[in-house]
């Protein structure tokens, strides 16, 4: 169907929340997903577990914290992560980079990345 031709989806500013998020499992080639700015939790983020091709996502302005970035980890595609303005710690993000050193997470002032192996990388 129409669902393995979709790669991006942007629900940023939209009214979605972790129910919402159930029938993304459907988009199996998706490759980017931006979550800004809506009422997503942790406990949506596991609807996400099925997306194996997912290489971005943004979760700028939401309710995620360190618990949420457990999930997150499995995403093994995964490349960037954005997460600023969420409860997100430092230490959260730490023990993720510690786990997926290839993968960018931002944070709004900070940036983790592959090349600081985990280590923090000023702007």
């Amino acid at each position: 169907g129409i669902e393995e031709k979709i790669l991006k989806i942007d629900l940023s500013r939209t009214k979605v929340s972790d129910t919402d998020l159930v029938g993304l499992s459907l988009f199996k080639n998706l490759r980017s997903l931006n979550l800004s700015r809506t009422s997503v939790s942790n406990q949506g983020l596991r609807a996400l577990k099925d997306l194996k091709n997912l290489e971005y996502l943004n979760l700028h302005d939401t309710s995620i914290s360190d618990a949420g970035l457990e999930r997150i980890a499995q995403l093994s595609n995964l490349r960037q992560l954005y997460v600023w303005n969420t409860d997100v710690t430092r230490k959260g993000i730490a023990a993720l980079s510690s786990k997926r050193p290839e993968l960018r997470i931002e944070n709004g002032d900070t940036a983790f990345s592959s090349p600081s192996r985990g280590r923090l990388v000023n702007r």
